[in-house]
């Protein structure tokens, strides 16, 4: 297998925005692209 068919075996990339807010008044936008955790664990 080659990466390609391995991620695509694995569900594809999902792509997410994550927004962490703090109690100090910041605030981060963290993007994040991959497999999920728990297709790699199946």
């Amino acid at each position: 297998l080659d990466a390609e068919q391995l991620v695509h075996a694995m569900g594809g990339f999902e792509e997410r925005l994550y927004r962490h807010r703090c109690v100090e008044a910041w605030a981060m936008a963290v993007p994040w692209s991959g497999v999920p955790l728990a297709n790699l664990m199946k």
